[in-house]
């Protein structure tokens, strides 16, 4: 298992440059097109539909709503030829590498295009939901993002929490069941992708290789999941250190103008002054300390100088 890890650590190292890059601009497309175009769309829709709020009273309106649904589908396959490619990308990328061949990021994307189109031929449908649905259980990111939310938090109480323990046993038997399912299978997309099979050898040959390396494939997929924990909590943390930064600067600068914008000359604050106003008093002091404190260090110590002044 050791001599694995050192392996693939190899081979992601000789890797890094063309996967650095895919990734950078694979995500930031994705954060910055993808994702909100998607939630426009979604919203749009439900505006459509008569749906206010993705809650409780309307799940069961959405769901059975023509246009809701069909836009849903086509999201989830968006969803799926997003993370298949990036998928056929990786497995490509490490696969020349592993052959020695130099291919550029182009040539790279070109062949992981050439092997993900059959994915969407009719008789690939199957891998291509049994994908899907291994993204949603195995990565512990989306598997996170959808347990957390408060719509599914809300259906969990409801529908299971609230039921008989029949219920709750069939849904752990089930979850347990669904997991063994996509362990095994966790290689039928890179076995599809390499040999070209169809989904039931593409499965077969997965399932003979995690029986012949599970603790191995196990530790993989641990490994794989904290290191997308601490990726996402270094984003996470990089992020809200740009956004106190850029929040104390904007303070900064409002708060520079409003002073700016607030200050009088001197021949107006020395007439406010005469009319007893204090706040003429305070720009006065501020605007001549530090000046006049300069200026009287040149005669006695820095301490006098400022008992002088003040």
């Amino acid at each position: 298992m050791l001599k694995k890890a050192k392996e693939d650590l190899s081979l992601l190292m000789r890797s890094g440059k063309h996967i650095f890059v895919f990734e950078l601009t694979y995500k930031l497309a994705a954060t910055a097109i993808v994702y909100p175009l998607a939630v426009l769309v979604l919203n749009l829709v439900f505006r459509f539909a008569g749906i206010s709020y993705l809650t409780n009273e309307y799940i069961l309106k959405a769901v059975t709503n023509p246009a809701v649904i069909l836009t849903l589908v086509l999201l989830i396959v968006l969803f799926v030829l997003y993370c298949s490619y990036e998928m056929s990308f990786l497995t490509t990328c490490f696969e020349l590498k592993r052959q020695e061949c130099t291919a550029s990021i182009i040539e790279t994307g070109l062949t992981a295009l050439k092997h993900i189109r059959p994915l969407f031929q009719i008789k690939n449908i199957p891998l291509a939901l049994f994908y899907f649905i291994m993204i949603l259980t195995i990565n512990v990111a989306i598997c996170g993002n959808v347990l957390y939310s408060q719509t599914a938090v809300n259906l969990f109480k409801m529908y299971i929490l609230r039921n008989t323990w029949f219920v709750k046993g069939a849904l752990i038997a089930g979850t347990l069941i669904i997991y063994t399912v996509m362990i095994f299978g966790i290689y039928s997309f890179h076995v599809f992708m390499l040999e070209g099979v169809d989904f039931r050898q593409a499965y077969k040959k997965s399932a003979a290789i995690v029986k012949k390396h599970f603790m191995g494939t196990l530790g993989s997929l641990v490994m794989y999941n904290l290191g997308v924990l601490v990726i996402i909590g270094i984003f996470y943390v990089v992020t809200l250190i740009l956004i106190l930064n850029i929040q104390d600067k904007i303070y900064l600068c409002l708060q520079k103008r409003k002073d700016e914008e607030g200050a009088m000359d001197d021949s107006t604050l020395i007439e406010q002054i005469q009319l007893g106003s204090k706040d003429a008093f305070k720009q006065m002091f501020i605007k001549f300390y530090s000046p006049l404190c300069e200026y009287a260090s040149q005669y006695v110590s820095d301490e006098d100088a400022e008992e002088l002044i003040q």
